[in-house]
């Protein structure tokens, strides 16, 4: 995937942008620092407060250090825990953290999507972007998941 410059003018397309006052902290998760660039731009961009991890174990580290984490982004395949693995494990030790996985594998989109339509449970644990993704559909995304209330938001177990 080539990572071009994000123009941030045109973050959210036509919608305003809107500043938090206080921000959330999402902490992104990826093998690639490229991607995790990207997507700390974009969300930087947004108002958002980004950390990163380049593993499954380090974002774990870093959840048990920092408990004002609200949200991971995760990609789905990295080297030995995945996010999918992670996800499981956020959702038993931090309950309150939310979970967004990507993934630029399209068949992995639709092999969770095919899992997912098997029952409304799982359905609603798979919060999901396939990548690559615009900036636009990225914080549309963050902003959806962040937006669900606490005791809406589905254990991130997989």
């Amino acid at each position: 995937m080539s990572l071009e410059p994000v123009n941030l003018d045109k973050l959210a397309d036509n919608a305003p942008l809107v500043i938090p006052a206080d921000p959330d902290r999402i902490l992104v998760v990826d093998d690639d620092e490229g991607i995790c660039r990207f997507v700390g731009t974009v969300l930087k961009g947004a108002g958002y407060e980004v950390l990163y991890a380049n593993s499954g174990e380090a974002a774990l580290r870093i959840c048990d250090q920092d408990p004002s984490i609200k949200l991971i982004l995760a990609d789905v395949v990295m080297p030995n825990l995945g996010g999918r693995q992670l996800a499981s494990q956020i959702g038993s030790s931090h309950s309150q953290i939310k979970v967004i996985l990507m993934s630029g594998y399209p068949n992995l989109s639709g092999l969770l999507n095919g899992i997912a339509s098997r029952t409304e449970k799982i359905r609603s644990e798979c919060n999901f972007i396939l990548k690559p993704f615009s900036p636009s559909e990225l914080t549309r995304k963050v902003r959806e998941i962040l937006s669900q209330q606490a005791d809406a938001v589905p254990s991130q177990s997989m």
